[in-house]
């Protein structure tokens, strides 16, 4: 048996079989209208739409360790558009709007708030700030209704949070500010402490810059005081002709009495003089016993110059030492002391924050009735002709299968052949 069909045979089959069609398509035609005219009630749909602004906690950019700590204390929780979508149909918006509407069931019962839900859909337009809600119900006047309702109580349920997250944040950063109070008292009494129990720092620094100056004023003698011995050997070398020393002096004839250079009275030096050689070499001698004489007190005075400057140098260094030790423990008290100051301001400035976040209606400010729903006055669902014309072209598509089907069985019946 040849089991290929053209489709003139499939033709042939439903026009042979056409009064099954008729039949199907009447009966899915007439069902259709029962259900478009006597059963099927029109729906409405109303939409309210909201303009949000996204809450965000604004944290310190130039973050250290106590900025990022404070700063995990945010008072006020953060909202994109994405999380405000998905808390419109929340179960406390439902359950406010369903009691301030008195929304009941055919049982004269307030309604379950997942079947309000139900009716409900929100939507974020395009990459705007703008959340659209819709609802749908069978009384356009109640559609409106619920969706004004439901955005109304939605930026209510956001204030409240909003208020309820700052009241928390509030608790925590005023339990957080008085054990920084408590250091900050600690670390401010250690600074006092130290500052009436130690060396003062500047008074250091003022002894230093005295050492400074009496070593360079001694130095700047020692100096001095070098090159007139230098001077005074070079002289000597020259006026004794390498001689160290000028020994006794006897010269019997000539008596003259010189004072020396420095002024002195009754130091006078008697000398005789023979001869004009004898006078060179005696005024020689007491040239070279008056710079003598200065050389010893020089080299004294050196000697004493060195010992003071060594003195003072020692001074110095033990000046410097004990300042630096001073600094050091000043300056570790003083950033401990600074570090509780900044950390006690941090959160008092964050207390503030949640003081005001706290008796502020932040989601009102943040979100707005843009488009406030008002009432439909066509159905949103489709209409009776839609259905109508579905159940008819439903019906011819079931009666051509179901003659198709009729007609193939009876072809290939076997009692047939």
């Amino acid at each position: 048996m040849n089991e290929e069909i053209t489709l003139r045979q499939l033709i042939e089959m439903v026009l042979k079989r056409k009064w099954i069609i008729g039949i199907v398509t009447a009966i899915a035609i007439l069902l259709s209208g029962i259900y478009s005219f006597f059963m099927l009630e029109p729906t409405y749909s109303a939409t309210a739409t909201l303009f949000a602004n996204p809450i965000e906690n604004k944290q310190t950019r130039n973050t250290t360790g106590i900025n990022e700590m404070i700063d995990s204390l945010a008072v006020y929780p953060s909202m994109s558009i994405d999380t405000y979508k998905e808390q419109v149909i929340n179960s406390t918006v439902i359950a406010d709007t369903i009691n301030e509407l008195n929304i009941i069931n055919d049982k004269g019962e307030l309604i379950q708030w997942s079947a309000l839900a139900k009716k409900l859909s929100v939507e974020k337009i395009g990459n705007t700030n703008l959340l659209k809600i819709t609802v749908k119900d069978k009384d356009p006047v109640m559609a409106a209704k619920i969706a004004n309702s439901v955005a109304d109580k939605f930026i209510k349920y956001i204030s409240d949070n909003t208020r309820k997250f700052g009241e928390q944040a509030t608790a925590v950063i005023e339990e957080r500010l008085k054990n920084e109070e408590m250091k900050l008292e600690e670390e401010a009494k250690k600074l006092k402490d130290y500052l009436s129990s130690s060396h003062n720092i500047d008074q250091l620094k003022l002894e230093l810059q005295s050492l400074y100056s009496k070593i360079d004023g001694y130095n700047i003698q020692l100096i001095d005081i070098e090159k007139q011995i230098q001077a005074d050997v070079d002289a000597l070398k020259v006026l004794l002709a390498g001689k160290d020393t000028v020994s006794k002096i006897n010269l019997d004839d000539l008596k003259l009495n010189v004072p020396l250079d420095n002024g002195k009275v009754n130091q006078d030096l008697e000398i005789s003089i023979k001869s004009g050689d004898e006078l060179q070499k005696a005024l020689i001698t007491i040239k070279a016993t008056e710079i003598e004489t200065r050389l010893v007190q020089n080299k004294a005075e050196k000697e004493s110059l060195e010992i003071k400057i060594k003195e003072l140098e020692d001074r110095l260094k033990e000046t410097q030492s004990l300042l630096a030790e001073e600094e050091y423990k000043y300056n570790a008290i003083l950033r401990t002391y600074k570090l509780a100051e900044q950390t006690y301001n941090a959160y008092l400035d964050r207390h503030k924050e949640a003081v005001l976040a706290a008796t502020s209606s932040i989601g009102e400010s943040a979100i707005i009735v843009s488009t406030p729903a008002t009432v439909p006055i066509e159905p949103s669902s489709r209409g009776k002709l839609f259905y109508l014309a579905s159940g008819t072209l439903l019906g011819l598509m079931m009666g051509v299968l179901l003659a198709l089907a009729v007609s193939y069985w009876k072809e290939t019946d076997p009692r047939k052949y």
